[in-house]
């Protein structure tokens, strides 16, 4: 079975490292800003790294781009917080400004491809 390995393919033990612990960087800068603007172009500057190399890394790390991993979260976080609220205390708006969603149209849409509901749906079920 080894033979089939192509040594071009193989990838040395220390940019595995390296690539972990960048990789590692970017998702704590993304969590840790979950509810601020935060763009591609910033961690790419934070980092150190091009677009280009940014998004093939988180491809090939997380399966998903790192703006998609960013929205991903914030969805998370925003379903997380409706739940746990009722709609006497706040609207679906409110809690999604507060993750980082300015378009309210997309977020919307986003969040039912996600979830298979709507967030004021979800919001009305936790009441």
């Amino acid at each position: 079975m080894l033979n089939l390995l192509i040594p071009e393919q193989l990838v040395p033990v220390s940019q595995l490292n390296s690539r972990n612990q960048l990789m590692k960087r970017a998702e704590a800068m993304i969590l840790d800003n979950l509810n601020r603007p935060l763009s591609v172009r910033d961690l790419c500057r934070e980092l150190h790294i091009s677009e280009r190399s940014l998004r093939y890394h988180f491809q090939e790390y997380f399966g998903m781009s790192p703006s998609a991993y960013l929205k991903a979260h914030r969805l998370n976080g925003v379903r997380r917080q409706l739940q746990a609220s009722t709609p006497a205390q706040t609207t679906v708006t409110h809690i999604a400004i507060q993750w980082g969603f300015w378009h309210m149209g997309q977020f919307a849409k986003d969040y039912k491809k996600r979830f298979g509901e709507s967030p004021s749906e979800t919001l009305r079920q936790s009441a």
